[in-house]
């Protein structure tokens, strides 16, 4: 049984299904969506694991495009999405989590028509949407999730990227979240 079971979105009306699902803590508008249990849990075999749906799942997987040899760009993307709320994702960082040196990732990474910083962009386009909905973030708390010391580069990056300033991307998001609850529930 788990210690605790955390969610990114808010809480639902309703907990009943979660509770009984679950069995134990559950955290919501956390800041990742995950499972907290004893290390050794993972050692042990899933009594309720269904081997006939594994070797499906494996095959569909498998069938995915790009599905074969692991992709660089994608270990890159994950490494990073660990990594960046940690304050440890720069390139250095990145190819020595990676096994290769600097050179040889930038290099390879060109190879596949990106750069790290197109990905480090993208990732943090991802996250900080997140991170954003969630109300109970500062964007002090946004900006360091980004890797981001100071709030006034933070600030200036996201106006960039999406042509507003986050203060005013979050208030008008915000009135209409309660605009469709207001209506919702009329």
């Amino acid at each position: 049984r788990p210690f605790s079971v955390s969610f990114t979105h808010a809480a639902p009306a309703d907990l009943q299904l979660h509770r009984r699902m679950f069995r134990c803590e559950l955290e919501f508008d956390a800041e990742f969506n995950g499972i907290v249990c004893p290390a050794a849990a993972l050692d042990h075999p899933n009594p309720l694991a269904d081997p006939t749906m594994a070797r499906h799942a494996a095959r569909f997987v498998d069938s995915l495009p790009g599905a074969g040899a692991p992709s660089l760009v994608l270990d890159v993307r994950k490494a990073i999405y660990v990594g960046l709320p940690m304050g440890r994702a720069t390139i250095e960082q990145i190819s020595q989590a990676l096994g290769l040196n600097v050179r040889t990732l930038q290099r390879r990474l060109e190879e596949s028509g990106c750069t790290f910083s197109d990905l480090i962009n993208e990732v943090r386009r991802e996250l900080v949407m997140r991170y954003m909905e969630n109300s109970r973030y500062p964007l002090r708390r946004i900006a360091e999730l980004l890797g981001y010391s100071m709030l006034s580069s933070f600030t200036r990056w996201f106006t960039a990227q999406f042509g507003v300033a986050p203060f005013v991307w979050r208030a008008k998001h915000s009135a209409q979240k309660t605009g469709r609850k207001t209506l919702g529930s009329a």
